[in-house]
């Protein structure tokens, strides 16, 4: 592994609350971490609301990359530049994609 390596991290997961109810109007109550899923959906979702990609569903899908510069000294011994993972359902459920690597050989 080269150090230095810099690069850009995007991507999606996207998946179905299932709630009796949601609050667009909530706010973190102090102490509440809203920045983590399972504190959104607690603080915006009636109490008991499930998230499908947090279990055994067909509803879930997600996309994430990885690319690395093309310009900087570490970055001038890379072979591959880019990593994809990609899929769909959570759990037993999954079928995963990978494509591409960042390697120097």
């Amino acid at each position: 592994m080269l150090a230095g390596i810099q690069g850009k991290f995007q991507g999606y997961l996207v998946g179905t609350v299932t709630a009796t109810s949601f609050n667009p109007n909530a706010t973190c109550a102090v102490g509440a971490d809203c920045s983590s899923r399972a504190g959104f959906i607690a603080t915006y979702f009636a109490a008991g609301a499930s998230y499908s990609c947090d279990q055994n569903s067909t509803d879930c899908k997600f996309n994430f990359n990885y690319t690395a510069k093309a310009k900087g000294d570490a970055q001038k011994k890379l072979l591959y530049r880019h990593w994809q993972d990609k899929g769909k359902g959570p759990g037993t459920l999954l079928k995963e994609t990978f494509h591409g690597d960042i390697a120097t050989s």
